[in-house]
């Protein structure tokens, strides 16, 4: 339960990385400082729902299938 919940969180976390970069590049002045002062709440909601996906991941068999192959590796 631990390995696809930690890949879960870094799937999240590059694509805020990935998002925060681009719009670091795209955006200046007054819009990149509400971003920067915005990024930690948004990070903590996004990073809450995706602790919320994991039961529903689960429920459609997108995490047994990532535990199976993990399994596999050990052995």
């Amino acid at each position: 339960m631990l390995i696809p919940l930690l890949i879960w969180a870094l799937i999240v976390s590059s694509a805020l990385i990935a998002f925060g970069m681009g719009a670091h590049a795209l955006l200046g002045g007054p819009l990149r400082e509400m971003l920067r002062e915005r990024s930690r709440s948004v990070l903590l909601f996004l990073s809450s729902m995706s602790l919320l996906a994991v039961p529903f991941l689960e429920q459609i068999g997108l995490l047994e299938f990532s535990l199976s192959r993990v399994g596999q590796q050990e052995e």
